[in-house]
């Protein structure tokens, strides 16, 4: 399925430089229509099907932000991907359109940054070797930050043969693509890491705040280095919700996203399972449900 994409910025040479972005990218693309401004863009959206709006925020007449928040009031386009290339850098602007699910690159760009992200918001999976990051991230945050050095094979794992899961520490994140990283763990592997951020002497014991505390600045910071690492360095994504669980009867993940990669660290006192959840976003079921409602 051929892609319409509308590009939407006041700077001629800026919707130039995007179109020929977009024909490096070998994309499979269709109709490439444009705007300068907020208002003339709807117009383009009522006369023609656009798959993904590319759009700046800084514009006259109606910026960027006022066309996402009409878009997203119009039930044929509330989920049409929209890219926002932008020197844009308040974080609270950014995670407001965060949250009306706009994605962000940052000026100036690479063209290989606007082909990852299209293919990202179309097909909705990071197109990156995941499961190899995720290892690499998350033994690099224990070593550095927990002082905790992983073994090379998983061996800790409870009498009953399966690992021994008794809590789970998860972030949220949105941005090119949404979804919710979780680490999952014992009792005493999250007491040894809390100890060992703390600088604690052999025979103390952090509380059980310190501890949940520990978990989950472990997550937010293997995710907050992950996410770069899969999708560069341009991209901009915001990390919330952070929320910490028992696991009951070793089942975890209850309402997340499906997962689609997992990486398990043996430490010397237990298991640690780090899961990659993903939001996927399918274009063309936006594009028959928008069609339903027409």
């Amino acid at each position: 399925m051929a892609l319409n994409v509308l590009i939407v910025d006041d700077s001629v040479v800026m919707r130039t430089m995007l179109k020929r972005c977009l024909a490096m990218a070998e994309l499979n693309l269709g109709e490439l229509c444009e705007a300068s401004n907020g208002h003339e863009a709807l117009g383009v959206l009522e006369r023609h099907w656009i798959d993904v709006v590319i759009a700046d925020i800084n514009m006259p007449v109606m910026n960027g932000e006022e066309l996402i928040g009409r878009m997203r009031e119009l039930p044929e386009h509330a989920k049409t991907p929209v890219i926002v290339v932008s020197t844009e850098g308040s974080q609270t602007r950014i995670e407001r359109l965060e949250n009306k699910g706009v994605t962000f690159i940052r000026k100036p760009f690479r063209p290989e940054a606007i082909r990852d992200v299209m293919t990202c918001v179309t097909q909705g999976s990071p197109p990156t070797d995941l499961p190899r990051l995720l290892r690499e991230v998350a033994e690099q945050t224990f070593n550095e930050l927990a002082f905790t050095f992983p073994r090379d094979q998983a061996e800790a794992v409870a009498s009953n043969g399966v690992p021994n899961f008794e809590v789970e520490a998860s972030v949220q994140f949105n941005g090119i693509f949404a979804g919710r990283l979780v680490l999952t763990t014992g009792r005493a592997a999250m007491a040894m890491v809390a100890a060992n951020m703390l600088g604690l002497m052999d025979g103390e014991r952090a509380s059980a705040d310190e501890q949940q505390d520990a978990l989950k600045e472990l997550v937010s910071v293997v995710c907050g280095n992950l996410l770069p690492a899969v999708a560069g360095t341009q991209m901009v994504f915001s990390l919330h919700s952070q929320a910490l669980h028992p696991v009951a009867g070793g089942l975890a993940f209850v309402g997340a996203p499906p997962a689609v990669a997992s990486v398990d660290l043996d430490l010397e006192c237990g298991l640690v399972r780090l899961t990659y959840c993903a939001e996927h976003r399918d274009i063309h079921a936006t594009a028959a449900s928008a069609g339903a409602i027409a």
